[in-house]
């Protein structure tokens, strides 16, 4: 070594002036926990079904500030979901295509159950790599008639109001049956 380097080594760790001391490593962990508690309680509160003003008076943010958290974390859930799908339709493709070379040398030689399962593999590969052409669905929304036990609807119903924290205020529920018109609550 040189004789620099020696001095180098020796030097007092002085801050510079003008430099403001820096947060400390245990303060910045503390705000970012800070900041993730309240974008969970500001999600917590919006699922709930509070608009962003409330939940801006519930948590000292700005409205402004509530809706840009919630928008943040649903783009957030959504393009990890989209990297999600993605990697569920490689798996997908995968295990297709090794079905697909179990079946192939039988629909080679003419087996026709296995050329019928050879065309629904190619089928579904295509399906899941979004080459088939698109389908157009139409969709009446005039008419749905679901076939749906009330009495089951009303308890589920109950057990969530009785699950909810204290302080919501418990809603009024009608429930329509398919001609429209209201049925009384029967508890």
């Amino acid at each position: 070594m040189d004789d620099d380097d020696d001095n180098v080594r020796h030097l007092p760790l002085r801050r510079p002036e003008g430099v403001a001391d820096l947060p400390k490593f245990s303060q910045i962990q503390s705000d970012k926990i800070t900041k993730a508690r309240q974008r969970h309680r500001c999600l917590e509160l919006a699922a709930a079904g509070l608009t962003p003003e409330a939940i801006a008076v519930e948590t000292g943010q700005s409205a402004r500030g509530v809706k840009a958290t919630i928008r943040n974390q649903l783009k957030k859930w959504a393009k990890d979901n989209a990297g999600n799908l993605a990697e569920y339709r490689m798996m997908k493709l995968f295990e297709l295509d090794q079905l697909k070379r179990a079946v192939w040398p039988k629909a080679l030689r003419g087996d026709v159950v296995a050329i019928r399962e050879a065309a629904r593999i190619i089928t579904l590969q295509s399906d899941i790599s979004g080459a088939s052409a698109p389908q157009k669905h139409e969709h009446d929304h005039k008419h749905a008639i679901f076939n749906l036990d009330l009495n089951e609807v009303r308890r589920m119903e109950q057990a969530w109001m009785d699950a909810a924290p204290d302080g919501l205020p418990e809603a009024e529920v009608e429930v329509w049956d398919v001609d429209g018109e209201a049925e009384p609550i029967v508890d």
